[in-house]
């Protein structure tokens, strides 16, 4: 047995050696996700972040003690489940002393507009006001931005709607960090339509754009269909060529395969028609995402059969060199995503805040006009919720999900699990595989 990777540092301070009790009786944790490598077995303890190689499986007598000293095995009876939260809650004290300075942000989502040129079905704003920012209230953004940055470097993710409907709010606000000399760099969520050469090279040059996320439905038909684009025409087309020009003016292009059950069967053909015509090339990669079904809304209820067919996709956009791999992330977050960060805030259109993207209309906590805020919204974003389903779950030390998010419902969809856990065997083995080669 070889320890590739020890216990995080975090991980040894708050858990501590486990002490073996003599003729005690011991069982595997449920923490650890085994992964097949071509030298054996790859055990990776996801609270502790300890990552071994079983070479042999008669080793497992032989390591016992050691097992038992690092929580890989597990005394009957053990609550664990209880032993997670207790560990993440002081994990979660020790990251207080790691917050922003001063209540520094340094992260914003900027809502330019809350209109759209596209009319998707499944969109979750649908029925939201549609109102666009207007230049004094850009001014006032950045103006906000530069106030409560602390002197940092900030980074900004350009929203909607459709973020390129209202392209003047992000010159403004780019050119006005500038003079009030604001370092930035910016990323965008967009459906690519408007993001032509000549908005992509201003993209570089003004809004320092880093990244942007381009979502595509499937191949011609079918996405001119789920789009509807108010300007109608080939849009396919001319989505696929800025995605093109964005990534020529060196942008890097996220395109998201939105995944529903109808359209399932079109990404695959959608994936060799996407590496024809971009794999090789840098700054390109494709994901697949679940999605509700087109002639609906929202997400679908979808079942073990539908994860299967979202990773034969996965693993074909990987084949096919299209799919960015994620790398493992050993040490614990006590942060699910933005909304529960203290140093991130969404900017809504009219110069709200809040610190949800997907519920910025019911859930504000202030204004970029105001000092006053609301502490108590604020403070929700932070609170956990621990299902049933988690006690048994070797997901859960990595897994933040939040009280108030509405993509939690009141079980985990055993698909989403299978997806999940899937992609961090993935994670391990490719670790494992770089670790590999910097030694050889």
């Amino acid at each position: 047995m070889k320890i590739l990777d020890p216990q995080t540092e975090t991980a040894a301070a708050v858990c501590g050696a486990q002490t073996p009790t003599e003729n005690g009786s011991y069982r595997l944790t449920a923490l650890c996700v085994q992964t097949p490598c071509e030298e054996g077995t790859l055990l990776y303890h996801t609270l502790t972040g300890e990552l071994l190689l079983l070479e042999d499986e008669s080793e497992w007598d032989g390591y016992r003690s050691f097992l038992i000293s690092r929580r890989f095995l597990v005394p009957e009876g053990f609550d664990e489940a209880a032993f997670v939260r207790k560990t993440l809650e002081v994990v979660s004290l020790l990251h207080g002393g790691k917050r922003p300075q001063n209540g520094a942000k340094n992260s914003f989502t900027v809502f330019t507009t809350t209109d759209c040129n596209a009319r998707c079905p499944y969109c979750y704003e649908a029925g939201a006001r549609r109102i666009s920012m207007s230049r004094e209230t850009a001014l006032a953004a950045a103006d906000y931005i530069a106030r409560v940055c602390g002197g940092k470097p900030v980074s900004l993710r350009w929203f909607g709607g459709e973020p390129l409907v209202n392209r003047e709010a992000i010159d403004t606000i780019s050119a006005r960090l500038g003079e009030l000399g604001v370092a930035y760099t910016s990323k965008m969520i967009t459906n690519g339509y408007y993001l032509d050469a000549g908005t992509a090279q201003k993209a570089v040059s003004l809004w320092k754009l880093t990244d942007a996320q381009v979502t595509l439905d499937g191949r011609a038909d079918t996405y001119n269909r789920v789009k509807a684009y108010k300007e109608g025409g080939d849009a396919y087309s001319r989505v696929l060529q800025n995605i093109e020009s964005a990534r020529a003016a060196g942008i890097a292009v996220h395109v998201r395969l939105n995944v529903s059950r109808e359209n399932l069967p079109e990404l695959t053909a959608l994936a060799d028609e996407l590496a024809a015509r971009f794999a090789g090339k840098a700054g390109l990669s494709v994901y697949p995402s679940l999605i509700g079904d087109f002639g609906g809304s929202g997400r679908f209820e979808a079942e073990n059969s539908d994860a299967e067919g979202f990773l034969a996709l996965r693993k074909k956009l990987k084949d096919l060199g299209l799919a960015e791999g994620k790398l493992l992330r050993r040490e614990l977050t006590v942060n699910a995503c933005k909304a529960s960060s203290d140093s991130c805030e969404v900017i809504l259109p009219d110069g709200g805040l809040s610190k949800c993207d997907h519920e910025v209309w019911k859930d504000r906590s202030g204004s970029i006009c105001s000092e006053e805020r609301d502490a108590e919204r604020i403070a929700a974003w932070k609170e956990r919720v621990w299902l049933p389903e988690c006690g048994a779950c070797p997901l859960t030390p990595r897994c933040f999900l939040l009280k108030k998010c509405a993509l939690v419902n009141d079980h985990c969809p055993k698909h989403i699990q299978t997806i999940r856990l899937s992609a961090l065997r993935e994670q391990i083995l490719t670790h494992y595989e770089r670790r590999k080669e910097k030694t050889e």
